[in-house]
């Protein structure tokens, strides 16, 4: 079906145009038939800093979406405008339209019309917080090859004062965005919106982290390090741990306190992470967390600290009334355990299954992992001193079994080193 030429898009598009050019200023004029000379830019008028045009239409923008009577499209609008201000680096106004636009989302009287646009404030105001933040890890320049580090090339544009500071708006950013999600009524939406908070604030502690780490080449391990940063990347972490309390349906709180503690880890802050878990109530979530600050630490070489917290997950999983959440934590427990090579500890921690039938498969699977590494001579030595006579022959066929994968895995490594010598 061929579009009529005088079409609504074609003409809202003319339109804009039309308001733009007149927008602009005049970049000089010229009497026909004269040639322009470069000495008659003095007498001619000067055109106005763009700078300021840009200022002047934003607040155009602003006033003419905050004029507007319907409570639901003036905070549509003035939501709308905040994106335009992120996309054109207006952080000021972005973050004033954001302000309109969550009071104007409380004047709605529709409950789901009224979360709607809440919600929608609060994702625009985490994309202003998410902008500050990295404002004030990569400065004016933009990023490096390799992460948030400025260009080496040139001067310096921002110093760490300034960069402290940047970081702190970008706090009180995350702030208006978990006010915002909080006065949603639905708690599904309201869990939504605050989970997607804390996720925010832990990835931004993460880049933090990182600045300090391939700026200053402090040691990975943050939380040995002195410096203003590490406190801002704690201090984030904080406020995520503060927004995750507020969350209202369990199930939310708990996968995000795990996604929390994951990112937490990840950026090596482990005193933060196990303060966090250690402070949780519901026993299978805390032992989750606690096993995946077991396994970064293992993985970090920090074998006494890991032990630590495998043996405090170890007396949480024992703590879980339940059976079935009980046994699932344990599996959990059990997999990182081997994954990380502790297989000593991994058959320690088989002792809290009270099936006999639970036990065997356990420890069949410790027997296996154990095959696969190469280990035959140290799991048929445990497997003769410990295991009890009737379990033995289905462990030594599973040690078979993992030591047949590892020849295989050997075998299919040597082919592929032999073709790419072939290319």
């Amino acid at each position: 079906m061929m579009r009529h030429p005088a079409s609504g898009s074609t003409l809202g598009c003319l339109s804009l145009g039309l308001a733009l050019a007149s927008a602009l200023p005049s970049l000089g004029q010229q009497t026909p038939g004269l040639p322009i000379r470069p000495d008659s830019a003095a007498s001619s008028p000067q055109p106005p800093d763009d700078s300021r045009v840009l200022e002047r239409l934003e607040r155009q923008l602003l006033d003419a979406s905050s004029l507007i009577q319907d409570p639901a499209e003036r905070s549509r609008e003035l939501e709308r405008a905040a994106r335009a201000f992120l996309l054109s680096q207006s952080l000021d106004s972005a973050l004033e339209a954001i302000r309109g636009a969550g009071q104007a989302a409380l004047e709605i009287p529709q409950r789901g019309l009224r979360d709607v646009r809440l919600d929608a404030a609060a994702a625009t105001a985490l994309a202003l917080s998410e902008q500050i933040t990295q404002r004030g890890i990569i400065g004016a320049r933009g990023p490096a090859e390799f992460g948030l580090l400025p260009d080496a090339s040139g001067p310096a544009v921002r110093t760490d004062t300034e960069r402290l500071e940047s970081l702190d708006r970008a706090l009180d950013a995350f702030g208006l965005a978990e006010a915002l999600a909080t006065q949603i009524e639905s708690e599904n939406y309201r869990s939504a919106a605050l989970a997607r908070v804390v996720i925010a604030l832990a990835k931004k502690s993460q880049d933090v982290a990182r600045y300090l780490v391939e700026s200053t080449g402090a040691s990975p391990l943050i939380d040995q390090v002195d410096s203003p940063f590490r406190d801002r990347a704690d201090r984030f972490l904080v406020a995520a741990q503060t927004t995750l309390l507020r969350i209202p349906l369990p199930a939310f709180r708990d996968r995000t306190l795990v996604e929390l503690v994951t990112l937490a880890a990840a950026s090596h802050q482990y005193r933060r992470a196990r303060e966090i878990a250690h402070t949780w109530p519901h026993l299978p979530s805390r032992a989750e967390a606690l096993v995946v600050i077991a396994q970064a630490q293992a993985f970090d070489r920090l074998d006494a600290d890991a032990t630590t917290s495998f043996q405090e997950a170890l007396e949480t999983v024992t703590r879980i009334p339940l059976t079935g959440p009980r046994l699932t934590a344990a599996a959990l427990l059990l997999d990182s355990l081997m994954a990380c090579g502790r297989f000593e500890d991994a058959r320690a921690a088989i002792t809290i299954a009270p099936d006999p039938n639970l036990r065997l498969a356990a420890l069949s699977a410790v027997a296996r992992s154990m095959g696969s590494r190469g280990l035959v001579d140290a799991a048929y030595h445990w497997i003769d001193r410990e295991a009890p006579p009737s379990f033995r022959d289905r462990l030594r066929r599973e040690v078979a079994d993992g030591l047949a994968e590892f020849v295989e895995q050997g075998q299919l490594r040597r082919s592929a080193v032999d073709l790419r010598g072939l290319r």
